[in-house]
């Protein structure tokens, strides 16, 4: 009788971790059923012009803008993917599988790469992807990091890293290029990322672009 006793109050005690610990994994206790939102982003910044695109992610539990942006000076094209909703789901479907799923090889190793935010130092996980078509060759430089308010970052498990915050955002920057095109050796694009960052947190997070 005190063992069943013992085995019902241990099962209830593990059910109850398990609701506890789904609750907080699905942001169940703090509000993230709520229908995510992008806030406006500025089309227009420096030097750069943008122009949304159509976006591939048709899930109602995610928000997302896809935008080209043009460099006026030299005509460089860059696109962005910004993506927001529950953590668990934004927090997976990194560049690695996504792009490698389409066709893309991956042509370099993932690595961190610093980048200047508004808050102070960024850090974005990059690597670089071709694709033979009939028209050629196609080489992109693709850099993605999370942010839930704070300093855009790249964890290394950024699903048990940001889980039970509210949302979270996903941020692709895809530059076309090979492995020349790289924070540090790319000016064009280190100015992007710099400009972008601040205009984007000040929309998304009120931080002042400065």
């Amino acid at each position: 009788m005190y063992g069943s006793r013992i085995t019902v109050i241990a099962v209830l005690a593990l059910t109850l971790f398990a609701a506890v610990a789904h609750g907080v994994a699905t942001n169940r206790w703090n509000g993230g059923d709520t229908a995510p939102t992008v806030p406006a982003v500025p089309k227009q910044f420096g030097n750069w012009i943008g122009e949304d695109i159509e976006s591939n992610i048709d899930d109602p539990a995610l928000a997302n803008i896809t935008r080209t942006y043009t460099h006026k000076s030299s005509g460089r094209t860059i696109v962005i993917s910004l993506t927001v909703g529950h953590p668990g789901l934004t927090a997976v479907h990194t560049p690695d599988y996504c792009y490698r799923g389409g066709g893309y090889e991956m042509t370099t190793a993932i690595v961190r790469r610093g980048a200047d935010g508004p808050s102070g130092a960024c850090a974005f996980w990059t690597t670089s992807f071709r694709k033979s078509t009939a028209a050629g060759t196609e080489q992109l430089r693709i850099f993605w990091a999370w942010s839930a308010g704070d300093a855009w970052a790249a964890p290394d498990f950024p699903r048990l890293h940001f889980m039970g915050k509210p949302s979270l955002y996903k941020l692709y920057v895809v530059a076309p290029g090979g492995a020349e095109v790289a924070a540090g050796k790319d000016a064009v694009l280190d100015e992007f990322l710099t400009s972008f960052l601040a205009v984007l947190d000040e929309a998304l997070f009120g931080r002042p672009a400065g």
